[in-house]
Formats: C-alpha cells, structure tokens, sequence
C-alpha cells in the first residue's frame, strides 16, 4: 500500500511539473523548486484543491495526519481546517500564489478531526488549465510536531557509580541517529563506543559493537536532566553506563 501512495505522490508532482512547463511565463526558479520537492513526496502530505479551498483529491499521508477520510475530507475546505489566526496570511500567500504560481515554504498550524492543533509546513503551487487560467491549487503538508528524540540530540554528562566501576562519561546524540559514549576518565578499564540507535516514542535502542545484542531503554527528559532507564539488555557493562541521570551540556 505504502508504494501505492508513493506512486500517487509522484504522479501528482509529474502532472503539475508539466502543467508548470507548458507555461509560457515559467520561469527556471520555479521548476527548480518543483524539482527540489520531489524527494519529499513519499513522506509528505499531498493535497489537491480548488481555487476556493474545497478538497478534491489527497494522499494517504494527508489523510492520516489528519484523521480524516477521503470521502470526509472532500467536504472540508483547507480554510476549515486552519486555526483563526492564520487565515489572514493564508489569504496573503493565496494572493501570491495567483500573482507568480507558487507560494514558497511557509509554516502554520492545522485542526485534525478530534480538535488537536499542530505545527505544519507548506508548499502550494497553482495548476492552470488549457487556456492558461488558474485552475486548482497543489499543495504539500508536513507534519513538524517535535518528537522525543528530537530534544535528546547534543551532548549529555553523567558521573557513573557501580560496584566495580567509577568515571565520568559523555554522550552524544548526533542528528543522523549515531551516538557517540566518551569516558571522560583516564585510567578506567571502560572504552569509548560509537554507534547507532533506533527511536520508537520514548524508547531508545543501543546498537554498538561492545554488545551483541541490542539494549532497549526508556528515556525521559525534564528540563535540562535526561533520564534513562533500562527496559532490556543483557549486557551488563552497558546497563552501567547507561542506566542513571544525564545532564545537558551546554554549546
């Protein structure tokens, strides 16, 4: 299913890239952009409107960021589903997007079916019909709501006290989902690693090479204090250098 709505995606950009070229007031900036989007389309929101805002067609991605479905969401306008506050520079954005084809990146919030609000990301491009007049507006949606492992990435300190074992150690959570435990002591009988891990909610997966099998662990963070608890690993060395109370250090 999953390639299914891939392909939609793409098949869309493809219809509005051409549409886009058969302009003849086009302009490289523009099909540039398009082009840049093309790699977000398996992971993007798409939605098709018309002119006034009623939805016409839209991807599974858009679908589940919303909680609609698509014979639900064919009956709600884009202006339905965003917050008061930002109608007024949607209304400018739409202005522009008549004037020159295209929005650009913006950001604003969106309503789901049971009321939450989130932070989202845009792009809207307008398609023309044959006779080069505007017809319906293209547009891509990004859910930006932060996630947990979103705040963990930077440098964490901890002092780790076990029965056999006593040093200050490092970490850091790198944006590429690495990680890198540094024991700040010298003298110890522990090591350095590297390695990667895995985010599912607030659970942490260790893969490194000092262990055979993986660690999984809970995390938490208050304020400026990462708390990490084991939930499973066999391997004792990692359970002491991980399992205790982190605190961020500041760039």
């Amino acid at each position: 299913m999953k390639t299914i709505f891939k392909l939609i995606g793409f098949t869309l950009i493809f219809v509005l890239l051409v549409s886009c070229i058969q302009q003849k007031e086009r302009n490289n900036e523009r099909i540039d952009t398009l082009m840049n989007s093309l790699d977000q389309a398996c992971y993007s929101g798409i939605v098709l409107n018309t002119l006034d805002g009623k939805t016409l067609d839209a991807n599974q991605a858009y679908l589940d960021m919303l909680g609609y479905r698509l014979d639900e969401i064919r009956e709600i306008t884009y202006q339905e589903l965003t917050p008061q506050k930002w109608l007024e520079m949607e209304q400018e954005l739409f202005q522009k997007v008549l004037k020159q084809g295209y929005s650009g990146v913006y950001e604003k919030e969106y309503i789901r079916k049971d009321g939450t609000i989130f932070p989202t990301r845009h792009q809207a491009w307008l398609i023309y019909d044959e006779e080069g007049k505007p017809s319906r507006l293209f547009g891509m949606v990004q859910d930006i709501t932060p996630k947990p492992e979103d705040d963990i990435i930077g440098s964490w300190l901890r002092a780790v006290e076990a029965e056999d074992v006593t040093f200050n150690a490092q970490v850091i959570f790198n944006e590429d989902k690495t990680f890198d435990f540094i024991v700040l002591d010298e003298g110890t009988n522990h090591t350095n690693t590297s390695g990667e891990n895995l985010f599912e909610e607030n659970q942490i997966t260790f893969i490194d090479s000092d262990c055979p099998e993986p660690g999984i662990y809970k995390f938490e963070i208050k304020e400026d204090e990462l708390i990490i608890t084991v939930l499973n690993d066999s391997c004792k060395p990692r359970i002491t250098a991980w399992d205790g109370i982190w605190t961020r250090i500041s760039e």
